[in-house]
């Protein structure tokens, strides 16, 4: 049963042997933010900083004793938690730098910008082509992102998502012959950058409505309003299929991705989405392995595996290398794989795997 600072009678166990000061400055941070702060997220980080192979929070003790002598660990220790969580983010600023799919979409996402120009990007789903952008546009304003879908994919949803966006009440508005007209005398004044997403996705009245009607009526000489299209390998299908006028308005760039999933891009991506839990070389190399698999979408697998890992070694203080090997035979990637193409899992493989059942257990044999 738990006490009222949510530490329950495991916790207490874990750090009977504690000094006092410890186990209240622990209580404390943990009744104040349960969420972010729980036992085994504490002794996992402390532990992995002294090098330790064990979650054990019992590691806070040792490593606290040594570096402060005041009369409460709680600050200390708060202090410890957030510069820790601040060089973590700085670690994953740093990935942004050393992405070699990343440098490629920030270049064209930076050229369209600049020069007010309308660029298509396609690559194979799951290498990053999002969540780069998102990270390169995170907190611009002045950012019309539309998410393409099967009910949104007509030039008519294209013109009512950015009549809602820019609001109806907009003077852009007043005594415009038709929202469309609206929206690009909006244009005219503000020149936004749009995101279209999965843009293989939308139907030929679509593309009339981005590359005729915004790119012709908001041209200044060579600068249009830009736009920033992403798609997977159907996208290339779609820009064929445009008129030779309107496929001329565009640069189609194809994201090169062959010497992208080597080991050093892997330990960058991997490590930035363990979030500071501990990449073994069994985990690094299986994650390569996985990545260049046959068929798209597996950068996102080893990107999904990570995010597992980190949640359950802060929440559950497993070990890394179980939690990533087991969601990974759990997977859908693995199971088709298994049964299409073993050979190919031969270097996916667990470090020293069980050859053989355990031993059974002994029996109490009464005197």
């Amino acid at each position: 049963m738990s006490d009222q600072t949510g530490v329950g009678e495991k916790a207490v166990a874990m750090y009977k042997e504690s000094d006092p000061k410890l186990v209240a400055a622990v209580k404390k941070l943990i009744a104040m933010d349960p969420a972010r702060y729980t036992q085994r997220y504490i002794g996992a980080q402390v532990g992995a900083l002294a090098g330790k192979g064990s979650y054990s929070a019992s590691y806070v003790c040792i490593w606290m004793r040594g570096r402060w002598t005041g009369t409460e660990f709680e600050p200390a220790l708060r202090a410890w938690l957030e510069q820790d969580a601040e060089e973590r983010a700085r670690r994953r600023m740093e990935f942004w730098k050393r992405n070699l799919v990343a440098d490629q979409i920030k270049f064209w996402l930076d050229f369209a910008i600049a020069e007010g120009k309308v660029v298509a990007v396609t690559g194979d789903s799951g290498i990053g082509k999002t969540e780069t952008v998102d990270h390169c546009l995170a907190g611009r304003l002045g950012v019309f992102r539309i998410q393409a879908g099967p009910l949104r994919n007509s030039a008519r949803h294209l013109v009512h998502f950015m009549r809602d966006v820019i609001g109806e009440t907009h003077p852009a508005f007043d005594s415009a012959l038709n929202p469309a007209d609206g929206i690009v005398r909006y244009f005219l004044e503000f020149s936004h950058l749009i995101v279209v997403d999965d843009f293989d996705l939308l139907i030929p009245s679509a593309y009339e409505f981005l590359l005729r009607d915004l790119w012709n009526q908001t041209r200044l000489g060579n600068k249009t309003v830009p736009q920033f299209w992403m798609g997977n390998e159907e996208g290339i299908q779609r820009i064929r299929r445009l008129s030779p006028q309107l496929r001329s308005r565009l640069r189609h760039v194809k994201i090169a991705v062959e010497d992208s999933f080597k080991t050093d891009f892997m330990r960058e991506f991997m490590q930035h989405h363990l979030e500071g839990v501990e990449l073994t070389p069994a985990m690094l190399k299986a994650g390569v392995a996985i990545a260049n698999l046959p068929g798209s979408a597996h950068l996102r697998t080893v990107r999904d595996l990570c995010r597992e890992v980190a949640y359950c070694v802060k929440h559950s203080g497993d070990d890394p290398e179980d939690v990533f090997f087991d969601n990974w035979e759990d997977s859908d990637d693995y199971a088709y794989f298994k049964t299409a193409q073993p050979r190919l899992l031969g270097s996916i493989q667990r470090p020293n795997p069980l050859t053989s059942a355990p031993a059974p257990r002994r029996q109490l044999v009464e005197a």
